[in-house]
């Protein structure tokens, strides 16, 4: 009975993982038989765990490695998002910005102006606009150079856009020598003394 005990105590011990346990061998041969089988099993088992350890170790090497490759490949196109992003609104200022006065360009002027002109025709609300241009700048720019003529245009549109106080308000050079304000909700007498500041300013 004694041989048959000792392999029961070994198979459980095998059952529970214990794999380096050398189960003995009694002189009986069928029971002999048995206890080899069981240590073979063990081996085996024992191999089989070892093989599956080193493969779930490679394998959480393989997934740490692609997490770390695909948080790199996020954060680079976060990075390349963001450039883009910077990239798009610097074309979008170069679209609507004058180049030489930094204030609105014509083609600015001239969106803002229909988009102004629907919403306030559909609210029945005024809309001014003030036009004007800097009077024999040709002569002064022939007398003086082409240098001091830009600086003279970036002098009037700082002074034009001074007087752009609200935020729908918008200064533009309209081409060459001539501005336009766009006052937005702007009645005749407010436009005046729009007007007048400008004239203060310059």
């Amino acid at each position: 009975v004694k041989p048959i005990k000792d392999l029961s105590q070994a198979s459980q011990k095998i059952a529970q993982g214990d794999f380096n346990r050398q189960v003995q061998a009694p002189n009986i041969r069928e029971l002999s038989t048995l206890a080899h089988s069981f240590t073979q099993m063990s081996q085996e088992l024992q191999q089989s765990r070892q093989k599956l350890e080193d493969y779930s170790q490679s394998l959480e090497q393989t997934v740490s490695n692609r997490t770390q490759s695909l948080e790199q490949e996020i954060q680079r196109r976060a990075a390349a998002e963001i450039a883009l992003q910077s990239a798009n609104q610097e074309l979008q200022q170069l679209a609507y910005l004058d180049g030489l006065t930094q204030i609105a360009n014509r083609r600015q002027f001239d969106e803002c102006m229909a988009q102004e002109w629907r919403r306030l025709k559909r609210d029945h609300l005024p809309l001014s606009l003030i036009l004007c241009d800097v009077d024999y700048f040709k002569q002064y720019n022939d007398a003086y150079g082409h240098q001091a003529g830009d600086d003279c245009l970036r002098r009037v549109a700082t002074a034009i856009a001074a007087t752009a106080r609200r935020s729908p308000d918008l200064a533009a050079r309209y081409g060459g020598e001539e501005f336009a304000m766009l006052l937005p909700n702007t009645s005749l007498e407010g436009a005046l003394e729009v007007a007048r500041q400008i004239q203060i300013h310059i």
